[in-house]
């Protein structure tokens, strides 16, 4: 299954509010890398595409969010991950989202080089065409903003049977 993405931002709740609630984050660099070009690198390429089949192999989504604006003392309420899916091969994509562990570039990223990664609990499956996605990721944006917790180097999207 191969899914086309339009574009992908964090909103975000907190307390005390910043200037507007929800608060949107775009992300500040993203990639695909792609199993069957290991060394090929797509920071510039547009639409982002996701997924994998037989034919294809796997096709994860590396995503970076600048979120210097959030105060480290922030009460976060909600954060979801908001994906737009303008197309897919078939429906019922499944996926999971993993929190990047070492720091990468948009411009140099590819299979070969990719960081690694620890999987995360938020996962789903993709139903619809045309449609955002909201996928809950409160725990993992505030260990990004908790002083100690972990460094935001940025999610990746896997497709679930190759990122488990």
């Amino acid at each position: 299954m191969v899914l086309g993405l339009l574009f992908l931002s964090l909103l975000f709740s907190v307390s005390p509010a910043l200037a507007i609630d929800p608060v949107k984050f775009e992300a500040v660099a993203d990639s695909r890398v792609q199993q069957e070009a290991p060394t090929y690198n797509y920071g510039s390429y547009n639409p982002l595409i996701f997924g994998d089949r037989s034919s294809i192999k796997a096709r994860w989504l590396a995503f970076k969010f600048n979120l210097s604006a959030i105060p480290r003392d922030a009460n976060i309420e909600t954060a979801y991950l908001r994906l737009f899916v303008n197309s897919t091969t078939s429906l019922g994509c499944a996926y999971n989202v993993a929190r990047i562990v070492e720091n990468w570039s948009e411009s140099t990223i590819s299979w070969q080089n990719k960081p690694d990664y620890v999987n995360t609990d938020y996962s789903g499956v993709i139903l619809q065409n045309n449609d955002a996605v909201l996928i809950d990721v409160k725990n993992l944006v505030k260990g990004w903003i908790t002083p100690g917790a972990y460094s935001n180097y940025g999610l990746y999207l896997l497709s679930r049977n190759v990122g488990e």
